[in-house]
């Protein structure tokens, strides 16, 4: 709604789902706190709200290839968006857990805060 309310003011739709996923980034870096939070409920709630904010960031992402491409084509942008994200996972996954096994949580947890404003 965020983004409609953008394009309807004026905005590009392009620059106003770039707009939305950048907000969505540095919202979502909220996570980095997570090592630091005094409760486990304060963690939660950080939690919660970078992975909202991070769906927010997903949501717009997965609209631009309607946006570029037309409904009638952007099956494929989709799609390789998808398969991006499942290769990088397949990837990163075991190197992240190897990295919380000797640098700790601390430190992964900061660095995946910033994945998102450094995409």
């Amino acid at each position: 709604s965020l983004a409609l309310r953008m394009i309807r003011g004026g905005s590009d739709v392009i620059q106003a789902r770039l707009r939305i996923l950048l907000l969505a980034s540095i919202c979502a870096a909220v996570a980095a706190a997570v090592p630091f939070v005094p409760s486990s409920i304060l963690a939660a709630a950080c939690i919660s709200a970078s992975y909202f904010f991070i769906s927010l960031g997903s949501t717009n992402l997965y609209s631009m290839p309607i946006d570029i491409f037309g409904s009638a084509r952007a099956g494929f942008g989709v799609a390789a968006l998808t398969m991006a994200y499942g290769l990088m996972q397949a990837f990163f996954s075991p190197l992240i857990g190897r990295l919380v096994d000797t640098v700790g949580f601390t430190a992964v947890c900061t660095g995946a805060a910033a994945m998102p404003l450094l995409a």
